[in-house]
């Protein structure tokens, strides 16, 4: 007989240490098992501590059930109850770099910048991207794909660019 249990534990706050705890099969005479670690896109798992366990192949955990080895970070063989298992779960920061380049028009009247950024965006994906703006300018217009809003803050003065999504790759804005 195959029984699913699905269950989940909130975490307070990241990044945090979680304590891996499993159902204990009750009125048996062996208990023995799989146990996997699964992270999402934007949550880095690594493995603290295992006593009482044995690592396996992600794929010999799929081949064992219904359940994928994707996203799998380890996976663990136990032969009796009472294992310990602990990980530290932590949230993926992005990893952002940019090229500007910067235009300066000079006219009788008024110095005008234009700046370009292309940005490459790694990991976890933004929803913001932020710029430090020089002293002495007004923005006169900010052009990006999926721009949903822009605001230009005065202390310290600085431009935060909303995005419609979470962007990742080549984003390209112009200010």
């Amino acid at each position: 007989y195959k029984l699913t249990a699905e269950m989940e534990k909130v975490l307070d706050k990241l990044p945090a240490q979680v304590r891996v705890e499993v159902p204990q099969v009750q009125d048996v005479i062996r208990e023995n098992g799989l146990v996997a670690l699964r992270g999402g896109e934007e949550l880095s798992l690594s493995i603290e501590g295992a006593t009482d366990l044995q690592r396996v192949d992600a794929g010999e955990f799929a081949r064992s059930g219904a359940f994928k080895a994707d996203g799998v970070v380890s996976a663990f063989r136990f032969l009796k109850h009472g294992f310990a298992l602990t990980a530290r779960a932590e949230a993926i920061q992005p990893q952002v770099e940019a090229v500007a380049r910067n235009s300066f028009h000079v006219g009788f009247e008024q110095l005008t910048l234009t700046a370009q950024v292309d940005y490459t965006i790694k990991k976890a994906g933004v929803f913001t991207l932020r710029l430090a703006l020089p002293d002495g300018y007004k923005v006169e217009g900010v052009s990006g794909n999926g721009i949903a809003q822009w605001n230009e803050k005065a202390a310290p003065r600085t431009l935060d660019v909303n995005l419609k999504e979470r962007t990742l790759g080549s984003y390209q804005l112009a200010v």
